[in-house]
């Protein structure tokens, strides 16, 4: 993979405590399908927590959505909710 190239895949999520392990799952499977797995402690932490702030801070009928975009070597992850 060359440093122009980008690989971004989006999630949609109700705002439930379940979500958590499931945005957690869903990364961990994009960092080994883009051979990223290195980073994968830390973004599986990171997805965790903002997924819990949306689903204590919004939670109720509120979705969200976590966008994950590897442009080696910067991984980002976002969590934006619908509120």
């Amino acid at each position: 993979m060359t440093s122009a190239t980008a690989l971004r895949a989006t999630i949609d999520l109700p705002a439930i405590p379940r979500s958590v392990p499931a945005a957690r799952g869903v990364l961990a499977q994009l960092l080994s399908a883009w051979a990223a797995e290195p980073l994968r402690e830390h973004a599986e932490l990171l997805v965790s927590e903002l997924v819990t702030n949306v689903i204590r801070h919004v939670g109720g009928d509120a979705a969200l959505q976590v966008e994950v975009q590897l442009t080696a070597p910067v991984l980002r992850v976002t969590v934006a909710d619908s509120s």
